[in-house]
């Protein structure tokens, strides 16, 4: 598995080049994991889970 990894204050990205899938992850809780096909579709699923708690 081969990846693509930027950190940003409250959310890590990784790509994912065998399954073709973007991952975000929260960093104050790395259970909180999404995987898609875009960034922005990642970054939408991992705020919804997340709520306000990223501010």
């Amino acid at each position: 598995m081969n990846f693509w990894k930027k950190n940003h204050r409250w959310y890590s990205l990784a790509l994912d080049t065998k399954k073709q899938v973007f991952i975000a992850q929260a960093n104050a809780d790395p259970q909180l994991k999404v995987e898609a096909s875009t960034i922005e579709s990642a970054l939408d699923q991992l705020k919804q889970l997340t709520k306000d708690t990223h501010e």
